[in-house]
Protein backbone atom coordinates (compact mmCIF):
# COMPACT_ATOMS: atom_id res chain seq x y z
CA UNK A 1 0.00 0.00 0.00
CA UNK A 2 3.15 2.48 0.40
CA UNK A 3 3.76 2.04 -3.13
CA UNK A 4 0.65 2.43 -4.09
CA UNK A 5 0.28 6.07 -2.38
CA UNK A 6 3.30 7.00 -3.25
CA UNK A 7 2.30 6.85 -6.82
CA UNK A 8 -1.36 7.86 -6.31
CA UNK A 9 -2.57 4.58 -8.24
CA UNK A 10 -5.91 4.16 -9.04
CA UNK A 11 -8.55 1.68 -11.44
CA UNK A 12 -7.51 4.62 -14.26
CA UNK A 13 -3.86 3.60 -14.95
CA UNK A 14 -2.10 1.05 -16.91
CA UNK A 15 1.25 -0.14 -16.65
CA UNK A 16 3.36 -1.12 -19.60
CA UNK A 17 5.03 -4.36 -17.86
CA UNK A 18 9.14 -4.15 -19.44
CA UNK A 19 11.20 -5.95 -16.64
CA UNK A 20 11.74 -9.57 -16.22
CA UNK A 21 9.15 -11.57 -13.99
CA UNK A 22 11.39 -13.44 -12.26
CA UNK A 23 12.97 -10.40 -10.68
CA UNK A 24 11.01 -9.16 -7.48
CA UNK A 25 10.38 -5.77 -8.87
CA UNK A 26 8.60 -7.17 -11.95
CA UNK A 27 6.57 -8.87 -9.45
CA UNK A 28 5.97 -6.75 -6.23
CA UNK A 29 6.07 -3.42 -7.92
CA UNK A 30 4.54 -4.19 -11.24
CA UNK A 31 2.20 -7.54 -10.46
CA UNK A 32 0.93 -7.08 -7.08
CA UNK A 33 0.91 -3.15 -6.36
CA UNK A 34 -0.97 -2.15 -10.10
CA UNK A 35 -3.55 -5.49 -9.14
CA UNK A 36 -4.11 -4.07 -5.83
CA UNK A 37 -4.90 -0.67 -6.52
CA UNK A 38 -7.10 -2.20 -9.63
CA UNK A 39 -4.83 -0.79 -12.47
CA UNK A 40 -4.88 -2.75 -15.54
CA UNK A 41 -0.96 -4.23 -17.14
CA UNK A 42 0.12 -4.43 -20.44
CA UNK A 43 2.33 -7.39 -20.63
CA UNK A 44 4.88 -7.14 -23.29
CA UNK A 45 6.78 -10.13 -24.30
CA UNK A 46 10.49 -8.00 -23.35
CA UNK A 47 11.96 -4.39 -23.47
CA UNK A 48 12.66 -3.31 -27.05
CA UNK A 49 14.27 0.19 -26.84
CA UNK A 50 12.79 0.91 -30.33
CA UNK A 51 9.14 0.24 -29.14
CA UNK A 52 9.10 1.45 -26.43
CA UNK A 53 7.09 4.90 -27.42
CA UNK A 54 4.83 2.83 -29.98
CA UNK A 55 3.70 0.33 -27.23
CA UNK A 56 2.66 3.31 -24.55
CA UNK A 57 0.86 4.28 -27.38
CA UNK A 58 -0.78 1.19 -28.18
CA UNK A 59 -1.43 0.31 -24.74
CA UNK A 60 -2.35 3.62 -23.46
CA UNK A 61 -0.10 3.53 -20.62
CA UNK A 62 -0.19 5.81 -17.93
CA UNK A 63 3.00 4.54 -16.02
CA UNK A 64 6.40 2.18 -16.44
CA UNK A 65 9.18 1.02 -14.71
CA UNK A 66 12.63 0.48 -15.93
CA UNK A 67 16.07 0.58 -14.74
CA UNK A 68 18.66 3.59 -15.78
CA UNK A 69 19.72 1.84 -18.90
CA UNK A 70 16.84 1.16 -20.32
CA UNK A 71 15.37 4.77 -20.29
CA UNK A 72 19.05 5.62 -21.50
CA UNK A 73 18.69 3.09 -24.64
CA UNK A 74 14.98 4.49 -24.99
CA UNK A 75 15.92 8.48 -25.06
CA UNK A 76 17.03 7.92 -29.13
CA UNK A 77 14.12 6.36 -29.90
CA UNK A 78 11.54 8.98 -28.67
CA UNK A 79 10.25 11.29 -31.90
CA UNK A 80 6.57 11.51 -31.19
CA UNK A 81 5.34 13.27 -27.66
CA UNK A 82 1.61 12.78 -28.88
CA UNK A 83 2.14 8.98 -28.98
CA UNK A 84 2.80 9.22 -25.05
CA UNK A 85 0.38 11.70 -24.10
CA UNK A 86 -1.19 8.97 -22.09
CA UNK A 87 1.76 8.88 -19.35
CA UNK A 88 1.55 10.71 -16.05
CA UNK A 89 4.82 9.18 -14.93
CA UNK A 90 7.83 7.08 -14.94
CA UNK A 91 9.23 4.45 -12.39
CA UNK A 92 13.01 3.93 -11.84
CA UNK A 93 14.95 1.70 -9.49
CA UNK A 94 16.61 -1.53 -8.74
CA UNK A 95 20.30 0.19 -10.14
CA UNK A 96 21.44 3.32 -9.49
CA UNK A 97 20.61 6.67 -11.69
CA UNK A 98 22.73 9.99 -11.99
CA UNK A 99 21.44 13.29 -11.52
CA UNK A 100 22.07 13.83 -15.29
CA UNK A 101 20.40 11.34 -16.70
CA UNK A 102 17.42 11.74 -14.48
CA UNK A 103 17.09 14.99 -15.55
CA UNK A 104 17.47 13.90 -19.92
CA UNK A 105 14.35 11.05 -19.21
CA UNK A 106 12.27 13.33 -17.70
CA UNK A 107 12.92 16.15 -20.18
CA UNK A 108 12.50 13.57 -23.18
CA UNK A 109 9.52 11.96 -21.75
CA UNK A 110 8.03 15.03 -20.46
CA UNK A 111 6.57 13.45 -16.67
CA UNK A 112 7.83 13.02 -13.53
CA UNK A 113 10.37 10.28 -12.94
CA UNK A 114 10.09 8.55 -9.67
CA UNK A 115 13.11 7.10 -8.25
CA UNK A 116 12.71 4.32 -5.16
CA UNK A 117 15.17 2.16 -3.75
CA UNK A 118 15.37 -1.38 -2.16
CA UNK A 119 16.59 -5.07 -1.94
CA UNK A 120 14.61 -8.51 -2.43
CA UNK A 121 15.28 -9.20 1.00
CA UNK A 122 12.73 -6.48 2.39
CA UNK A 123 10.06 -7.17 -0.55
CA UNK A 124 11.88 -4.86 -2.96
CA UNK A 125 10.91 -1.26 -2.30
CA UNK A 126 11.95 0.24 1.16
CA UNK A 127 12.07 4.03 0.05
CA UNK A 128 10.25 6.33 -2.58
CA UNK A 129 10.45 10.18 -3.48
CA UNK A 130 7.23 11.26 -2.04
CA UNK A 131 4.49 12.48 -4.66
CA UNK A 132 5.23 16.26 -6.19
CA UNK A 133 8.26 16.33 -3.82
CA UNK A 134 11.51 15.05 -5.36
CA UNK A 135 14.88 15.57 -4.14
CA UNK A 136 17.18 14.80 -7.93
CA UNK A 137 19.80 12.17 -6.05
CA UNK A 138 17.84 11.10 -3.36
CA UNK A 139 15.79 7.55 -3.01
CA UNK A 140 13.27 9.23 -1.30
CA UNK A 141 12.06 8.83 2.49
CA UNK A 142 11.18 5.55 4.27
CA UNK A 143 7.59 3.73 3.01
CA UNK A 144 5.39 2.96 6.44
CA UNK A 145 6.37 0.19 8.34
CA UNK A 146 10.38 0.46 6.63
CA UNK A 147 12.49 1.59 9.42
CA UNK A 148 15.28 2.54 7.49
CA UNK A 149 18.87 3.24 9.28
CA UNK A 150 22.47 4.07 8.98
CA UNK A 151 24.60 1.98 11.19
CA UNK A 152 28.30 2.01 11.31
CA UNK A 153 29.87 -0.58 9.62
CA UNK A 154 29.45 -3.99 11.66
CA UNK A 155 28.02 -2.70 14.28
CA UNK A 156 24.44 -1.15 15.26
CA UNK A 157 25.75 2.07 16.44
CA UNK A 158 23.53 4.93 14.46
CA UNK A 159 25.96 7.20 12.63
CA UNK A 160 25.95 11.26 13.26
CA UNK A 161 22.85 13.05 11.49
CA UNK A 162 24.17 14.07 8.09
CA UNK A 163 27.28 11.64 7.91
CA UNK A 164 27.37 8.59 5.66
CA UNK A 165 26.86 5.05 6.90
CA UNK A 166 25.52 1.75 6.28
CA UNK A 167 21.91 1.63 5.00
CA UNK A 168 20.08 -1.20 7.16
CA UNK A 169 16.81 -1.69 7.10
CA UNK A 170 14.02 -3.57 9.51
CA UNK A 171 9.73 -4.00 9.35
CA UNK A 172 7.98 -6.83 8.40
CA UNK A 173 8.53 -6.64 4.65
CA UNK A 174 12.15 -7.95 5.70
CA UNK A 175 13.17 -11.51 5.64
CA UNK A 176 13.72 -13.14 8.69
CA UNK A 177 17.01 -15.09 7.55
CA UNK A 178 18.60 -16.95 4.71
CA UNK A 179 20.52 -20.04 4.02
CA UNK A 180 23.81 -18.81 3.97
CA UNK A 181 26.02 -19.34 7.41
CA UNK A 182 25.54 -17.58 10.86
CA UNK A 183 28.46 -15.67 10.42
CA UNK A 184 27.70 -14.07 6.92
CA UNK A 185 23.93 -13.68 7.37
CA UNK A 186 22.68 -10.53 6.13
CA UNK A 187 19.54 -10.01 8.84
CA UNK A 188 21.39 -9.60 12.39
CA UNK A 189 19.16 -8.94 15.41
CA UNK A 190 16.29 -7.96 13.17
CA UNK A 191 18.33 -5.44 11.24
CA UNK A 192 18.89 -6.47 7.11
CA UNK A 193 22.26 -5.05 6.33
CA UNK A 194 22.16 -4.23 2.95
CA UNK A 195 26.11 -3.44 2.19
CA UNK A 196 24.84 -0.04 0.67
CA UNK A 197 26.26 3.55 1.59
CA UNK A 198 24.27 6.19 2.40
CA UNK A 199 23.30 9.73 3.71
CA UNK A 200 20.48 11.43 5.31
CA UNK A 201 19.48 15.11 4.37
CA UNK A 202 17.52 17.21 7.44
CA UNK A 203 14.26 16.24 6.00
CA UNK A 204 15.50 12.23 5.75
CA UNK A 205 15.59 12.48 2.17
CA UNK A 206 18.11 8.93 1.83
CA UNK A 207 20.92 9.34 -0.78
CA UNK A 208 22.59 6.49 -1.31
CA UNK A 209 26.34 6.98 -1.93
CA UNK A 210 27.79 3.89 -2.87
CA UNK A 211 28.76 0.04 -1.95
CA UNK A 212 30.69 -1.24 1.14
CA UNK A 213 31.99 -3.65 -1.53
CA UNK A 214 33.02 -0.97 -4.28
CA UNK A 215 34.34 1.91 -2.23
CA UNK A 216 37.87 2.57 -3.76
CA UNK A 217 40.76 3.16 -1.24
CA UNK A 218 43.27 5.21 -2.73
CA UNK A 219 46.22 5.70 -0.51
CA UNK A 220 44.36 5.43 2.59
CA UNK A 221 41.28 7.86 1.00
CA UNK A 222 38.11 6.06 0.06
CA UNK A 223 36.34 6.95 -2.65
CA UNK A 224 32.90 6.56 -3.99
CA UNK A 225 32.53 5.01 -7.10
CA UNK A 226 29.21 7.29 -7.72
CA UNK A 227 30.11 10.26 -7.43
CA UNK A 228 32.57 9.67 -10.16
CA UNK A 229 30.30 8.23 -12.42
CA UNK A 230 27.89 10.92 -11.55
CA UNK A 231 30.01 13.43 -12.40
CA UNK A 232 31.53 11.69 -15.49
CA UNK A 233 28.15 11.59 -16.74
CA UNK A 234 27.13 14.98 -16.70
CA UNK A 235 29.29 15.05 -19.85
CA UNK A 236 27.17 15.90 -22.70
CA UNK A 237 29.23 13.20 -25.38
CA UNK A 238 28.63 10.78 -22.18
CA UNK A 239 25.86 7.79 -22.51
CA UNK A 240 26.93 5.60 -19.86
CA UNK A 241 30.17 5.55 -17.42
CA UNK A 242 31.02 2.73 -14.89
CA UNK A 243 34.24 3.64 -12.45
CA UNK A 244 35.68 0.39 -10.42
CA UNK A 245 38.85 0.16 -8.90
CA UNK A 246 41.99 -0.58 -10.50
CA UNK A 247 45.37 -1.66 -8.73
CA UNK A 248 48.18 0.71 -8.47
CA UNK A 249 51.80 0.38 -7.67
CA UNK A 250 52.12 2.70 -5.13
CA UNK A 251 48.70 3.99 -3.92
CA UNK A 252 46.90 0.83 -4.12
CA UNK A 253 44.11 1.64 -5.90
CA UNK A 254 43.07 4.38 -8.51
CA UNK A 255 39.58 5.10 -9.99
CA UNK A 256 39.44 4.09 -13.48
CA UNK A 257 36.33 5.21 -15.37
CA UNK A 258 35.07 2.84 -18.12
CA UNK A 259 32.72 5.20 -20.79
CA UNK A 260 30.61 4.60 -23.52
CA UNK A 261 29.63 7.73 -25.72
CA UNK A 262 26.48 8.68 -27.05
CA UNK A 263 25.76 7.63 -30.81
CA UNK A 264 27.57 10.49 -33.17
CA UNK A 265 29.72 11.62 -30.54
CA UNK A 266 33.76 11.65 -30.47
CA UNK A 267 36.16 12.92 -27.32
CA UNK A 268 39.24 12.34 -27.09
CA UNK A 269 39.81 10.63 -23.26
CA UNK A 270 42.06 13.60 -22.32
CA UNK A 271 39.07 16.06 -23.04
CA UNK A 272 37.03 14.30 -20.02
CA UNK A 273 40.12 14.70 -17.10
CA UNK A 274 39.44 19.33 -16.71
CA UNK A 275 35.21 18.25 -16.89
CA UNK A 276 36.01 16.30 -13.81
CA UNK A 277 38.81 18.19 -12.35
CA UNK A 278 35.82 21.15 -12.42
CA UNK A 279 33.83 18.95 -10.13
CA UNK A 280 35.86 16.83 -7.98
CA UNK A 281 38.87 16.70 -5.88
CA UNK A 282 42.28 15.71 -7.79
CA UNK A 283 42.57 12.57 -5.73
CA UNK A 284 39.02 11.16 -7.41
CA UNK A 285 39.83 12.16 -10.98
CA UNK A 286 39.78 8.63 -12.88
CA UNK A 287 41.50 6.75 -15.40
CA UNK A 288 39.74 7.01 -18.36
CA UNK A 289 38.84 4.35 -20.85
CA UNK A 290 36.63 4.46 -23.71
CA UNK A 291 34.63 1.40 -24.49
CA UNK A 292 32.14 0.56 -26.81
CA UNK A 293 30.12 -1.38 -24.56
CA UNK A 294 29.73 -2.35 -21.06
CA UNK A 295 28.70 -5.70 -19.73
CA UNK A 296 25.63 -5.84 -18.32
CA UNK A 297 23.40 -8.46 -15.99
CA UNK A 298 20.08 -10.13 -17.38
CA UNK A 299 18.13 -7.40 -15.41
CA UNK A 300 19.84 -4.63 -17.60
CA UNK A 301 21.77 -3.55 -14.74
CA UNK A 302 25.52 -2.52 -15.39
CA UNK A 303 27.89 -5.57 -14.52
CA UNK A 304 30.23 -3.61 -12.14
CA UNK A 305 32.07 -6.97 -11.48
CA UNK A 306 32.57 -8.05 -14.77
CA UNK A 307 33.86 -4.65 -15.59
CA UNK A 308 36.83 -4.69 -12.63
CA UNK A 309 37.59 -8.27 -14.16
CA UNK A 310 38.60 -6.58 -17.43
CA UNK A 311 41.33 -4.77 -15.50
CA UNK A 312 42.48 -8.00 -13.66
CA UNK A 313 43.33 -9.29 -17.53
CA UNK A 314 45.00 -6.62 -19.47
Amino acid sequence: TGIIARTTLTPTDRLLHVMPLHHTNGVNNQLIAPLIAGASIALVERFQADAIEDQIGEYRATYMTGVPTMYSRTLPHLHDRDARRSLRFLRCGSAPITVGLHRQIEEAFGVPLVVSYGLSEATCTSTMKPPGARRLGSVGTALPDQDVRLFKAATLEPVPPGEEGEVCISGPCVMSSSVEPLSEQSVRDGWLRTGDLGRFDADDYLFITGRIKDVIIRGGENLSPLLIEDAVSRHPAVRFCCVVGGPHPDLGEVPVAFVVLRDGQTLHPADLVPFVAQRLPRIYRPDIRLVATLPETSMGKIDRRAVRDTLLTD
